[in-house]
């Protein structure tokens, strides 16, 4: 990573001012660009020195510096595993060519690839790095389901992201969701037919009683009173039957004309 001339470091007598939110200022004298900064509690830092006169802009630069090289080692330790591609894209960028590299980067996040998207900015278009980081973020809007892996970076004249695909919610658990639909069907308050418990039949069971009981002693009783009813009746009719029999007269003549058996 290249480091920015800051505060007293730069020698041009006059720069092109940006404030710590991307605002232009204008153009300042240097000593008078360096007590805006201090005022402000930020560092002159020059970020176009190519540009006439050079872009200077308030940061932090203790802390763009701690940033800009944790995004250096991720990328670094990215590209040493292998799995990345590259696309490179302008400032100015025609809709067409814009598209084709679109294509690509959809073809390389669905290969299982990151891609790295760099964007660079040339002159006077340092001054607009704001912009160009918009125009990044609507480039991973047009690719679709990807993020970027952490914040895109500036490196001098370069803006740097990593697209990877966009993490979603984790998915309800499948018989969570059938329960859940359960429970709202039964307790569903539209619903205006009662509901009904279908309680279980209950099976007297009458062929074995126990003795012991009230309702078992009734019950011998009354079978023991069938038995000896049929028993009755059975020798009633053995008696009955044997008395036909003897009171049958034993000359009975067979009437004539009769066949003989």
């Amino acid at each position: 990573m290249k480091d920015l001339k800051i505060n007293l470091e730069i020698r041009a007598p006059l720069v092109f001012l940006i404030d710590e939110e991307g605002k232009p200022l204008g153009k300042y004298a240097l000593s008078e660009a360096v007590r805006i900064a201090r005022e402000r509690g930020y560092d002159l830092a020059e970020v176009g020195p190519g540009a006439n006169p050079p872009v200077c802009r308030l940061l932090d630069y203790g802390k763009y510096k701690y940033q800009a090289e944790k995004q250096l080692r991720k990328q670094r330790s990215a590209a040493k595993s292998g799995g990345i591609k590259e696309i490179r894209l302008s400032y100015k960028i025609e809709a067409h060519d814009r598209q084709v590299r679109i294509k690509a980067t959809r073809r390389f996040i669905q290969a299982g690839d990151k891609v790295k998207v760099t964007l660079i900015l040339y002159g006077r278009q340092r001054m607009f790095a704001d912009i160009a980081r918009q125009n990044m973020e609507e480039y991973r809007k047009l690719v679709g389901e990807v993020e970027y892996e952490g914040p895109i970076a500036q490196f001098d004249n370069r803006l740097i992201g990593i697209l990877i695909p966009r993490k979603g919610p984790k998915s309800e658990n499948s018989e969570q969701r059938t329960e859940n639909r359960e429970q709202t069907a039964t307790h569903d308050p539209s619903d205006k037919q009662p509901i009904t418990e279908n309680k279980p039949l209950v099976k007297l069971e009458v062929n074995h009683l126990d003795p012991s009981t009230e309702l078992g002693v009734n019950k011998l009783k009354v079978n023991n009173a069938q038995n000896q009813n049929q028993q009755n009746g059975s020798e009633t009719d053995q008696k009955d039957h044997g008395k036909r029999g003897h009171d049958a007269p034993q000359d009975v003549k067979p009437t004539p004309g009769a066949p003989q058996v």
